[in-house]
């Protein structure tokens, strides 16, 4: 499973923690924690963007806002993946 979400952020596919869920059949806490081993295995990072101003970075047509979340949004791979 930690292949598809792997292939899911290699996409560029823009998905919510719930949406994720629901594609990979399992909850969303179950997201979360694949989300952080794969950060903490050095595979994905997470962009820090936007916070106050997300209509004004440019990647803010690829995350669903900060602020309804209060989570990081974009993940990306690490050039070792």
């Amino acid at each position: 499973m930690l292949e598809k979400i792997l292939d899911e952020i290699n996409k560029g596919s823009v998905l919510s923690i719930d949406a994720l869920a629901v594609k990979l059949q399992t909850t969303p806490a179950m997201v979360k924690s694949m989300l952080e081993h794969l950060q903490q295995m050095g595979l994905i990072s997470t962009l820090e963007i936007c916070n106050d101003a997300c209509s004004g970075c440019k990647p803010s047509t690829l995350c669903v806002g900060v602020k309804q979340t209060k989570q990081p949004l974009l993940y990306t791979l690490n050039k070792a993946h």
